[in-house]
């Protein structure tokens, strides 16, 4: 293991990082992000003027009047979605829907409030940014704490400190989240501390963190074969139901003011369309699909130049391309396929893996979250999160996953900040980026990640 020189470090120099991580998370929480915070600012002034049980569309009675008449489901979430116009910073959209579960709006409605108190215009400005920063600072807190808690009280405890320092100030974590200023730090928490309880043999708190991640952001569904596998590996039938039961009784509590108010339909219409995959193939994800859209753009437009097909000079190269002329239900087939037999082979690894180590418990969710994203059509580029906190915990274990953790973090690095950059202060990166034969290298770096990706999958786990 990586300990004695890493613990050493962190140990003498602990408050001077810990400092190091808050202040530069606070500096960052007024930069603007990308437009997903504007998303976030138009829902809230929803959840202002109509409530936070209205902001999803039309009421239930309107709902299952229309579906009695024959409207598909599509149709009906179209016809009665509500539709909030916002006048964003830096951002084109003026038409936004809701499309997270309720305890993502629910810790929005907290974070507007107090925005409000200060601010009642609620003017668009870098103090709003603070504010919904306010949230994930918190939970990138609480999830270093928890990480260090978790691994002083196991066999581990000699890596406690530096590993949760280590997350603290890992750039991609920080990059993500304030920079960003995406919410993954809130699904991180709940989906880092539903693994540790079911680590820990506590199946009853486990269900319910994992539902509440679920509640937070349907992405944490991305470990469930794993998850749900260790849970009929290690529990007996009479516990899941009991647990099962509770966690059901606990959905119902936490969704209740939508129930009350005749408005559960609506919200399960909203929350269906995000998880719905777009037409993209890839959405600025370097994955095993990210290459195919060269292929289809190079295969459907006509005089396209073998040149211009790897340049991308012809077309625009993030996930734009003919695609009612591919059958996307086929695709979505063979992607379904590749994901499904990858995960055979992620549960079965697994399976084999030593029980007495339950640490790889968070090795193999990460590899699931890994094939998800390196498999799956429609990927989002931030889907990685979650991934990214699993790796952590075991990454100082030996040199060989520190080693591959440090690939990690490069591959993911650059595609994020690719993709993302510093958010909307700092737009004119990606100009840069596009001089240097951007959509070229973005190949490569796709195929590199993919294979390291079967690199992962096939090799020997080791702890």
């Amino acid at each position: 293991m990586i300990r004695r020189a890493t613990s050493e470090t962190f140990q003498k120099n602990y408050k001077i990082i810990v400092l190091f991580a808050i202040l530069i998370r606070f500096i960052s929480s007024f930069l603007y992000g990308t437009q997903d915070v504007e998303w976030w600012k138009a829902w809230y002034k929803s959840i202002d003027e109509k409530g936070i049980t209205n902001v999803y569309g039309k009421n239930d009675s309107t709902n299952i009047n229309l579906l009695r008449h024959g409207m598909s489901f599509n149709d009906v979430r179209s016809l009665t979605q509500n539709h909030i116009i916002f006048k964003p910073h830096k951002y084109e959209r003026n038409d936004y829907v809701v499309t997270q579960p309720p305890v993502y709006l629910y810790h929005l409605y907290v974070a507007g409030n107090v925005y409000k108190w200060f601010r009642p215009s609620l003017n668009n400005d870098r103090y709003y940014n603070f504010v919904l920063n306010l949230w994930p600072i918190f939970y990138s807190l609480l999830t270093a704490f928890l990480i260090f808690k978790f691994l002083s009280n196991s066999n581990y405890s000699s890596i406690a400190t530096p590993t949760s320092l280590i997350f603290l100030i890992n750039p991609l974590i920080i990059l993500n989240s304030p920079i960003q200023g995406f919410w993954d730090p809130i699904l991180g928490f709940y989906v880092i501390a539903s693994l540790i309880a079911l680590y820990l043999y506590k199946i009853n708190i486990s269900l319910f963190l994992y539902l509440i991640a679920i509640l937070v952001k349907p992405t944490a569904i991305i470990i469930f074969p794993v998850y749900i596998y260790t849970i009929f590996r290690d529990f007996s039938l009479i516990k899941i139901l009991n647990a099962a039961i509770l966690c059901i009784f606990s959905a119902f509590v936490i969704v209740s003011p939508f129930v009350l108010t005749n408005h559960l339909i609506s919200m399960v219409l909203g929350v269906h369309s995000i998880l719905e995959s777009s037409n993209d193939i890839s959405r600025q994800a370097l994955n095993f699909w990210w290459p195919f859209q060269y292929i289809a753009n190079y295969w459907f437009i006509p005089n396209l130049s073998f040149w211009d097909f790897l340049s991308g000079n012809k077309f625009i190269w993030y996930g734009d391309f003919p695609i009612s002329k591919i059958n996307l239900i086929d695709l979505k087939v063979v992607s379904t396929l590749f994901y499904l037999v990858f995960t055979g082979i992620n549960i079965l690894k697994f399976s084999k893996s030593s029980k007495k180590n339950r640490i790889n418990i968070f090795y193999f969710c990460f590899l699931q979250c890994y094939i998800y994203y390196m498999l799956r059509i429609g990927v989002q580029n931030n889907h990685y999160y979650i991934m990214i906190i699993m790796y952590s915990i075991f990454a100082l274990m030996s040199k060989e996953l520190f080693s591959d953790f440090f690939v990690i973090l490069i591959l993911f690095l650059f595609q994020d900040f690719l993709f993302y950059g510093f958010g909307r202060d700092f737009s004119y990166m990606i100009s840069v980026f596009n001089y240097f034969n951007l959509p070229l290298i973005t190949i490569i770096v796709s195929v590199i990640n993919f294979l390291f990706f079967l690199k992962l999958v096939f090799k020997p786990v080791k702890f």
